[in-house]
């Protein structure tokens, strides 16, 4: 399993609760579990919503998030 970055950019009108939401979801993560292994990997910029995570996300994760805003991602290095 390969680590990746995930620069997630939310579209227009989407909460980053929701962007959490789908992340939690489709990996199965309570608060408590998304918080203690995301949390650290999550950068935000205020002017402009921007997630960073340098992790993991299965196909099908990415996929939904794909529905809700815009998804760059590359492989660690």
């Amino acid at each position: 399993m390969k680590l990746k970055i995930y620069d997630i950019r939310p579209n227009e009108g989407v909460s980053v609760a929701e962007i959490f939401g789908v992340i939690k979801e489709k990996l199965s993560l309570s608060d408590d579990e998304f918080n203690t292994f995301y949390g650290d990997c999550i950068k935000y910029i205020s002017e402009s919503p921007h997630y960073e995570f340098k992790v993991f996300f299965p196909e099908n994760c990415i996929e939904e998030l794909k529905k809700i805003a815009t998804v760059f991602e590359w492989d660690k290095s």
